[in-house]
């Protein structure tokens, strides 16, 4: 038989098709980049290191997604995996969250949040009511 086994007409035992790793974490390898959860998950080999460009576009890929964040005058630098993040925004909630994003990026080593607060607008009519929104529309996922 050319050392092939009769039950699976592989040399090495196993059904053509080969092991995806699902019946281990029950998961599809269909299901598309990140899904793949596990002990080693996010551990590339060695000396692999993410480029700056590709994690410039993923800090702000998660910026345009979240739809909790105006992020148009936020401007993301990236030197060594190390992300700088410079401009303004209107509150505090708004400067943490840009910067828990940021860290949440796979190759992210340090976040350095520079951006600036905005000084209240001259519409202060607006202030508890908004004031109030603002402590309840904010959560990661």
């Amino acid at each position: 038989m050319g050392g092939r086994t009769e039950s699976t007409g592989s040399p090495y035992g196993y059904e053509s098709g080969g092991w995806t790793g699902q019946e281990r974490y029950g998961r599809s390898s269909m299901m598309g980049r990140g899904a793949m959860s596990g002990p080693h998950a996010g551990r590339g080999p060695r000396g692999y290191q993410r480029s700056d460009e590709r994690i410039r576009e993923d800090v702000c890929e998660r910026m345009c997604e979240c739809g909790e964040l105006d992020a148009s005058e936020i401007e993301v630098r990236v030197s060594n995996a190390e992300v700088t993040l410079l401009g303004a925004v209107r509150d505090r909630q708004d400067k943490r969250l840009a910067e828990d994003l940021t860290d949440q990026v796979s190759g992210v080593r340090e976040v350095h949040n520079q951006i600036r607060v905005a000084q209240p607008g001259a519409d202060a009519g607006q202030g508890q009511e908004q004031g109030q929104q603002q402590q309840q529309r904010y959560r990661i996922a």
